[in-house]
């Protein structure tokens, strides 16, 4: 809409401008007819004299005009000046009008974009942060498992303690899942705010709209 906009201002600011048009004429002309000689007793005895080429019917003259034989030509200069062309100024000022409002709209719209782009980044470096951690802190609740396995293997440990082990593991493993499944969750939203999740995973429109997908999503 934007582009539309800019072509019909310029289209409207022309009006506004003087005009100079080159005019020119070519004609083609039939000037044959038939001889035509007064009357008996009309007091004009003499026919008068017609030159050969011009003596015929509609036939010769139609073929005059075909041939060129008779041509006549006109070469004119005309110029337009648009003084206080109100309809013009009319539309000229609605285009302006027009134009600023679908700016204002890209502008905003473009913003809007960057903005999203920009929280989406954010929001994936902080779910990767965030999986990073629950990583580690299950690693560090499996190390301290294995520990304390080994003590009650040694007998300096108890059942009880090897059990709550267990537990932060567990939830720790659960922590890191749900840290996983949010930080995917982020890196689809930054692709969907790039515009490039087709791209991405390799997923062309074609297979799209035939629902077969040549290679799996990563």
């Amino acid at each position: 809409a934007l582009p539309i906009s800019q072509i019909s201002l310029s289209g409207s600011r022309n009006e506004l401008l003087p005009e100079l048009d080159l005019v020119a004429t070519a004609q083609n002309a039939g000037l044959a007819g038939q001889t035509v000689v007064a009357p008996a007793g009309s007091g004009n005895s003499l026919a008068p004299v017609v030159p050969g080429d011009l003596n015929g019917g509609f036939g010769t003259g139609l073929s005059q005009i075909f041939s060129g034989k008779f041509p006549t030509y006109t070469v004119g200069v005309q110029l337009s000046l648009p003084l206080r062309n109100r309809v013009a100024q009319a539309d000229v000022a609605r285009d302006e009008m027009q134009l600023r409002q679908w700016q204002l709209l890209y502008q905003q719209i473009e913003n809007q974009i960057r903005l999203e782009v920009q929280n989406a980044a954010i929001a994936l470096d902080q779910a990767r942060a965030a999986y990073d951690a629950a990583a580690e802190a299950r690693r560090l609740q499996e190390q301290s498992l294995r520990i304390e396995t080994e003590r009650f293997q040694s007998g300096i440990s108890t059942t009880y303690l090897v059990l709550q082990y267990q537990s932060f593991v567990a939830q720790a493993r659960s922590t890191e899942v749900a840290a996983r499944g949010a930080y995917a969750k982020a890196r689809t939203s930054l692709e969907r705010a790039l515009g490039q999740i087709l791209r991405d995973h390799n997923v062309t429109v074609d297979q799209v709209y035939r629902g077969r997908i040549a290679q799996a999503i990563k």
